[in-house]
């Protein structure tokens, strides 16, 4: 009888798989290094964002699911190929090198959410891990949408929790009145700022909701589906905490507003925003099942239907995942093909590349005199009455008020705030303020003033001149329903007292900003802003709006020149400006 030779089968080296750890791991130090000063900035920003203060859980999230997948992962027979990490590395690098031209910490974070792929991609030549880029896209949510758009997002939830707050404090039959997202009480104010933000924020719901669908090997689809009734549940919640708020404190004169009763209720709400995310993950999991010939009593052609299919590849994969188990069986069996590793020129080439990007950072970003940072915030946190006249023009300083908010406020953490009265319109008080600090350029009181329930209705930007008031400002005029009309007039400057200007209304150029503000070097790292805001029926006289004018010239200056004394060797009118 004869017999047909089996094919060799390859043999593995010993420890040859594990030969192209230390290079991975060489690699991936020198890239986390290099991309390290930006994304700490990064970090740092979304720390500052009350919102956005889960993402160390996320980050967590991410090392302790990489660490267990990796665990279970199986070993290939045949690696893949190395071409697909390297153009994530080098696309890494080109979007770094972007970073660091356009000094933006966003971009720079992005280039390392790349480079994450690339060594990912890199630690899965060899090994089959489960769901791994979905743990990948985990880092996804430590990136906020461009231009504002998250902020947008949030604040029409906000505009959104309020009227449901609203309408439900209505049929409790709670007394309030309603202005933007100020709930008034009979006796308090209660503001809804804060509702989409802190413990149970729409941001940090999303997060539990996908790193919960990952943790559960769930489909894209399922993800997508189960973050969007995130938003959901954290609407209703947010609702229910208002009311709660309101109802206690106006039947039980109860305050539930701060400390610890406050902290009670948040994690109670997410105990329970919680348990809805994990009733309605099981809700789609059966709305979501595969459609399996088997469990359905069909003939198998049934499977072979385009539409069973792309449905099966959109929830769950079943044949995929069949074929891959069986498939999986075979190569168990099998001996496993060494990998090849990388070689160490290759790594160090890449590695001096990445740390090189790294170190330019540090050459290409604008010294940063911290040193200065806080001696003018020293300084401005000392402002008192006296600081600024009794009297200026029709202007008589009637009071004055020393503001501590929270850090993450709109208003600033801080705000020195005088008041003044007309001397021939008595009715008519304006508040001169100075708040600080804002980190990151210029900070837009419009959008502050319309959260607080003022229309803008007209926003005019003063460009510079070249006499004494120099200064670009900004002009506006809010109406509100319940509360008439206000001016708002306002402008920045830094730590070393350089104007900022207001930025353009076009933007999609804010590329361009940043880039022409890099160049010349006029990078802000602290913003102070002084404001007069005024309100009643009189601020649309003519008269009235050019007194108010007058009072905003005259006192920035002398603020300024408190928070930031200028070198009396420089004229004014040559300081840089801070876009």
């Amino acid at each position: 009888m004869s017999e047909t030779a089996a094919p060799p089968t390859p043999r593995t080296q010993p420890g040859a798989s594990h030969s192209w750890r230390w290079p991975l791991a060489a690699l991936a130090a020198a890239v986390v290094a290099s991309h390290l000063p930006l994304a700490a900035l990064h970090l740092r920003s979304l720390w500052q964002r009350q919102q956005y203060q889960f993402f160390p859980f996320v980050l967590a999230a991410f090392a302790g699911l990489l660490v267990v997948r990796y665990r279970e992962a199986t070993p290939r027979t045949k690696p893949h190929s190395n071409w697909p990490p390297r153009l994530l590395l080098a696309a890494s690098a080109l979007l770094l090198a972007a970073a660091v031209v356009l000094l933006s910490a966003w971009v720079a974070f992005i280039a390392l959410l790349v480079a994450a792929a690339g060594l990912l991609a890199l630690l899965g030549r060899d090994r089959r891990i489960e769901n791994l880029w979905g743990v990948w896209a985990l880092l996804w949510l430590l990136v906020p949408l461009p231009l504002g758009q998250d902020e947008r997002f949030t604040r029409y939830l906000q505009r959104l929790s309020s009227q449901m707050s609203s309408w439900v404090l209505d049929w409790l039959g709670v007394l309030h009145l309603l202005n933007g997202n100020v709930v008034t009480l009979p006796d308090r104010e209660l503001f809804v700022d804060e509702a989409c933000s802190g413990i149970i924020s729409v941001m940090s719901v999303i997060a539990v909701s996908a790193i919960y669908a990952v943790w559960r090997r769930r489909s894209l689809l399922h993800l997508a589906l189960l973050a969007a009734a995130g938003v959901g549940w954290a609407l209703v919640l947010n609702v229910v905490r208002i009311c709660t708020i309101a109802v206690a404190l106006d039947r039980f004169d109860v305050d539930l507003t701060a400390g610890a009763p406050h902290e009670l209720l948040s994690l109670a709400l997410f105990a329970v925003t919680f348990g809805a995310l994990i009733s309605t993950d099981v809700l789609l999991a059966g709305l979501l099942a595969p459609a399996e010939p088997e469990q359905l009593g069909l003939p198998v052609r049934y499977g072979r239907n385009w539409l069973v299919r792309l449905w099966n590849q959109l929830v769950d994969r079943p044949f995929t995942r069949a074929r891959t188990t069986a498939t999986d069986a075979s190569q168990a069996a099998a001996p496993q093909i060494a990998t090849a590793a990388p070689a160490w020129r290759g790594v160090l080439v890449a590695s001096a590349l990445f740390l090189a990007l790294g170190v330019a950072q540090f050459l290409w970003a604008p010294s940063v005199d911290t040193a200065q940072a806080r001696a003018a915030i020293d300084r401005a946190l000392a402002l008192a009455a006296e600081d600024l006249p009794a009297q200026l023009g029709p202007w008589q300083q009637i009071n004055f008020e020393a503001v501590e908010r929270d850090a993450f406020s709109d208003f600033g953490k801080y705000s020195r705030a005088y008041i003044y009265r007309h001397a021939s319109r008595p009715q008519l008080v304006a508040t001169v303020s100075l708040d600080f600090p804002y980190i990151g350029g210029w900070h837009d009181l419009c959008v502050c003033y319309r959260n607080g329930g003022w229309n803008p209705e007209e926003r005019l930007v003063t460009e510079a001149g070249k006499g004494e008031h120099d200064w670009p400002y900004v002009d506006a005029r809010l109406a509100s329903d319940e509360r008439g009309d206000a001016v708002v007039l306002f402008a920045g400057f830094d730590v070393s007292g350089a104007a900022a200007e207001p930025p353009s209304d076009a933007v999609l150029f804010r590329p361009w900003f940043r880039l022409r503000r890099r160049l010349l070097h006029e990078l802000a790292p602290q913003l102070f802003q002084v404001q007069v805001f005024a309100a009643g029926p009189v601020v649309d006289d003519p008269d009235v709006r050019n007194d108010l004018t007058a009072l905003f010239q005259a006192a920035r200056p002398q603020l300024r020149q408190h928070v930031a004394p200028a070198d009396p060797s420089a004229p004014e009118q040559d300081a840089h400006r801070v876009r």
